[in-house]
């Protein structure tokens, strides 16, 4: 066989899926091998015609997987041959797959077909040298018709900043950004245009309709563009959604895609850390960009008595389930003598540890932080 392939394999959010596939792409030039995409099986289901990116951009056009069936490959790495058509709910519970990097391969490989499943090291190091890469990427129609009628709805003749505020409305290991360093970095945006918040558009693509409700409040012209949002404090949009077909996450994936492009248009650019805003950083290039500086994933979680979930809480938990006030993102922490409720890594309550009862102004402080941090 003379041809030499890159697999790319991965099972992220849509950001993450392409900054995977930005790495892979700029190695197969690299390395003179043709392109194959397996995102089947993924957070967006599947595609009748075996190729999923193909329902999303036009060019470059991709090999399908099924030029890789019925040929005794050389497989680097090694470990991967048996997996090559397996859907990552598959291949996820076998062995660590995530983690073959386009640096991670050696310079004198000569493998039929490398793996590729993690984004490239260098690409928040060095990211003008994956830009172009992530720009030769070419939207469908009808993507590309969502995102001109989006920029049409903020009014082109307004400066405009786009926002990605990856909040996880509850997912497990999400910290929501905070969201004054947001307000903050769009206030002195636009200090030195010298421009009042009415006088510029905001589009903000989140996971969480109280982040959007949060960022109209204090600028009339907030956008947003087309979808369906879960109840506040209900979980992550597309990671984990099995109460979803195969056509209703194609459509998570659209919406997605419309976001990430959008952003990029816009004459300015805030995000939060992660695949996502990585994705539109590239695509924007050069232009004026910032990423959130704060710590984005929450790993603690291992519980004593000491340290628990607000659910677990008999006094704190107890009172905010009695005010209805969601308790996701919220812990308790014993400390000296002291009850403390923090939401995430922020304390927001404090209480003695010989206190039986919250009173009705405790109450309300407490609940007044809690939203004044989480923006629902």
């Amino acid at each position: 066989m003379n041809a030499k392939y890159v697999l790319v394999k991965s099972y992220y959010g849509l950001g993450g899926d392409l900054c995977v596939l930005v790495g892979a792409m700029r190695f197969a030039k690299q390395t003179g091998r043709e392109m194959v995409v397996d995102w089947n099986g993924g957070l967006y289901g599947r595609t009748p015609s075996g190729n999923l990116i193909n329902e999303y951009f036009e060019s470059p056009h991709y090999l399908t997987p099924s030029v890789l069936k019925d040929q005794s490959l050389d497989v680097f790495p090694p470990h991967w041959k048996p997996y090559l058509d397996a859907p990552p709910l598959t291949y996820a519970k076998d062995l660590d797959l995530t983690v073959s990097r386009p640096e991670e391969v050696p310079p004198d490989c000569h493998a039929d077909c490398v793996v590729i499943t993690r984004d490239s090291r260098r690409m928040t190091r060095c990211p003008e040298d994956f830009a172009a890469t992530a720009q030769s990427l070419r939207p469908v129609e009808r993507i590309r018709a969502r995102v001109e009628a989006m920029m049409a709805r903020m009014d082109r003749s307004r400066p405009s900043i786009g926002i990605h505020f990856r909040h996880g409305n509850g997912e497990r290991k999400v910290i929501p950004p905070d969201p004054r360093w947001f307000r903050n970095r769009i206030n002195a945006r636009l200090r030195s245009l010298g421009l009042e918040p009415n006088q510029v558009s905001l589009l903000v693509a989140t996971d969480c309709q109280g982040v959007l409700e949060y960022f109209a409040r204090h600028y009339p012209n907030t956008f947003a563009t087309e979808k369906i949002y879960r109840s506040n404090g209900a979980g992550a949009m597309h990671v984990g959604r099995t109460d979803l077909n195969d056509e209703q996450k194609l459509g998570l994936a659209d919406e997605a895609l419309v976001d990430m492009y959008a952003l990029a248009d816009c004459s300015y650019f805030v995000g939060s850390k992660g695949f996502f805003s990585l994705f539109v950083m590239l695509v924007r290039g050069k232009r004026h960009t910032l990423l959130y500086e704060g710590e984005r994933l929450f790993n603690q979680y291992e519980f004593t008595d000491q340290f628990h979930p607000a659910v677990r809480d008999p006094l704190l938990g107890a009172a905010l389930k009695r005010a209805r006030q969601p308790l996701d993102g919220l812990f308790v922490r014993i400390e000296a003598d002291q009850r403390n409720l923090y939401y995430y890594h922020d304390l927001v309550f404090s209480t003695p540890i010989d206190n039986i009862q919250i009173s009705a102004d405790e109450l309300r402080t407490m609940t007044r932080a809690i939203i004044d941090r989480r923006t629902y």
